[in-house]
């Protein structure tokens, strides 16, 4: 196989970006195939092979010929007899252009695919094998459980299509989510286009009804622990998108009885099996990877009512038997073996209950859309899907919708009514998918169980070792990577490489986690040295500023203190010479010839005087300290409470003085 069907893929999905409808996608092929026949008669069978040979694509006649009527409608071509002659050339369209696009993100994927094999158990030698794994993982996305389809996939028959091929896409599919985003937009260019390729394949579209107003899509128990995020995130946030777009769309939601108890059931058991080795499936290692409890498990399954209503689905009963609408049980039961390995016969049971209750609730009306249906049965479960799409075909023989269909295949319907309303659709399938591709097959964990077993007893590898391969949550992926699924591939030696991986991821595990705690250990020193040099920074600043104040206050002090000192010494002065005049008074009025008060008045002074200055030596001059010290104070006292300020030093210093001065 070329790289054609590829580009062909990723042309739709250019083209479903410039708008359209369903028909609209196939146009460009249609009139490139009507240009390379200019001058000649064709037919839709003609353009049918042409497309197949040109572009690797499988397109009904039915969808090719109503294409044709509307070109030839818009064209004007002449048509007879189920015959289209082309007389001239068409109006062109930007074919090429979207061609050159499209291989550029073909190339990128493919070499980038490559090489990421190289180091897998499935090794991809050359750009043929490349194109054969992603159109065998494309494979996947098909409408096959859909009886208004033709076939399953616009996708031509892939030849050496095997697990190992879906395996290792979905490995790398994986890896690029994880590490390269622009592959993963390139390889959902690829997405995208099968499923608007799975839109040509309906054999009339235009008799497709716009919404799922009339029809109740009933949940079964594995859909229901993806939407609970069970089985990871990928898958919940797949089937979350799936619940969202139905009921955009208008469709009902809900759940029966039987399958209620099924979840409740399930999720005991796995709770049971959490810490045994012997525990496995998807629920169990997700479980482990996530640190999820067997107590959380077990409340879980007690609160599953109220759990499943608010994702938005209503509960119903269990439709009571009903021998015009039974099914055959025994045959039906055939075919499930065929599609399906049940590990727990109630399983079985319920799977066949199931079908029986969607048959009553349809009440013998048959319909083959989903549009026209009452109910249908919805799973993860594509084996359960299958088996009941052929016991539609083969034992009813109808053509009818089968009761149940796979949750891919449903999503990928209702998508196509709207694309551009559903984004992110696509992109949380694949991712889904891929997810589950990685999951071991319960033959493959348990050789892989007894090989390590088988390791441990031969002292290949310790006790340790033993287990963290049985409770690591990356050995899955790991077993898978190696192995490609392949039971036959399980050997010693791939426990060995997968131990050796675990050990390096937990050596680069540690060494991330001493590098961030010595650069945690740095940033902190930093930290704390940068703290103590604020602390030291803001105790300097502090002493300065109290410094400054303490310098301003001081310079303040002397400069109040010096002006009451002046106003002080004025007193004094005042005072000295009033007593100075009172003295001199006196001794003049003692000489005069005055007589009465004034006289009388002179003598005492006078007198006093005589005595004073006699006996304790007083001066006129020794009255200025005293009235000095007494106006000194008062003064500063008056401003020490206006301003706040201590005069206690200046006070004693000058009363100090005074006394040395009174001492000499």
């Amino acid at each position: 196989m070329t790289t054609a069907t590829l580009t062909s893929l990723a042309i739709l999905k250019v083209n479903v970006d410039h708008g359209g409808d369903y028909l609209d996608y196939l146009r460009p092929f249609v009139r490139h195939a009507l240009a390379a026949h200019v001058g000649q008669s064709v037919t839709a069978e003609v353009v049918c092979t042409y497309v197949g040979n040109e572009f690797g694509l499988v397109v009904p006649i039915r969808t090719v010929e109503i294409v044709l009527r509307r070109i030839a409608r818009e064209e004007g071509i002449t048509r007879s007899h189920r015959a289209y002659h082309v007389t001239r050339p068409l109006s062109t369209v930007p074919f090429d252009e979207n061609r050159d696009k499209a291989e550029a993100h073909i190339r990128s994927v493919i070499a980038d695919l490559r090489e990421y094999s190289a180091s897998s158990g499935r090794v991809i030698g050359s750009d043929e094998e490349a194109v054969t794994a992603v159109t065998s993982f494309l494979a996947s996305f098909d409408v096959s459980c859909l009886r208004a389809y033709l076939r399953g996939t616009a996708l031509p028959d892939v030849g050496k299509q095997t697990d190992r091929d879906i395996v290792l896409v979905s490995s790398y599919v994986r890896h690029i989510q994880q590490s390269n985003r622009s592959h993963l937009e390139s390889f959902m260019f690829l997405v995208r286009g099968h499923m608007l390729a799975n839109a040509l394949l309906c054999p009339d579209l235009e008799g497709v009804g716009p919404t799922y107003e009339r029809v109740t899509f009933y949940f079964d128990t594995p859909l229901l622990v993806q939407c609970l995020g069970l089985e990871g995130p990928e898958p919940k946030q797949a089937a979350l998108d799936l619940v969202a777009i139905l009921k955009h769309l208008g469709g009902s939601l809900a759940t029966l009885e039987h399958s209620r108890e099924e979840f409740g059931d399930v999720v005991r058991g796995a709770a049971d099996y959490l810490t045994s080795s012997e525990g496995r499936g998807r629920i169990v290692l997700e479980a482990r990877k996530r640190g999820t409890t067997r107590s959380d498990l077990l409340l879980l399954a007690a609160k599953r009512d109220r759990v499943i209503s608010e994702l938005g689905l209503t509960d119903e009963e269990t439709p009571d038997f009903s021998r015009r609408y039974q099914i055959d049980e025994e045959k039906f039961e055939m075919l499930l073996d065929e599609f399906v390995t049940y590990n727990n016969p109630k399983a079985r049971l319920r799977d066949i209950e199931s079908v029986r209750s969607v048959y009553v609730l349809r009440r013998g009306r048959a319909a083959r859309s989903i549009e026209r249906t009452r109910a249908v049965m919805v799973t993860s479960n594509t084996g359960f899907a299958k088996a009941a799409a052929d016991y539609e075909r083969k034992i009813e023989e109808s053509e009818s919708l089968s009761a149940v269909i796979s949750d891919l295949s449903l999503a990928n319907a209702a998508w196509l009514k709207a694309p551009m309303g559903a984004l992110e659709l696509p992109r949380t399938r694949v991712l889904a998918l891929a997810y589950g591709a990685l999951c071991p097959s319960d033959d493959l964990w348990l050789k892989f169980m007894r090989e390590i077993e088988r390791l441990e007893e031969d002292g290949t590898i310790n006790a340790r070792d033993h287990q963290l391969l049985r409770s690591s949550p990356g050995v899955p992926e790991e077993l898978m990577y190696r192995t490609a699924g392949d039971t036959a591939l399980m050997t010693g030696q791939v426990a060995l490489d997968v131990v050796d991986e675990l050990k390096r991821e937990i050596d680069e595990e540690w060494q991330r986690k001493v590098e961030e705690e010595r650069e945690s250990r740095v940033t902190l020193d930093g930290e704390w040295q940068r703290r103590v040099e604020e602390e030291r920074e803001s105790r300097v600043a502090a002493e300065r500023e109290r410094e400054e104040e303490a310098q301003r206050r001081k310079r303040l002090t002397e400069k109040v203190y010096w002006r009451c000192h002046g106003r002080a010494r004025h007193a004094a002065l005042i005072v000295e010479g009033l007593v100075g005049v009172v003295f001199v008074f006196g001794v003049v009025s003692v000489s005069l010839p005055v007589s009465g008060w004034v006289a009388t008045g002179g003598a005492v002074l006078a007198a006093l005087g005589a005595i004073g200055s006699g006996l304790k030596g007083w001066t006129v001059r020794a009255v200025r300290a005293p009235v000095h010290r007494a106006c000194l104070r008062w003064c500063l006292g008056r401003e020490s409470k206006s301003l706040g300020l201590s005069f206690k030093d200046y006070q004693g210093s000058d009363e100090a003085v005074g006394d040395e001065r009174r001492q000499s």
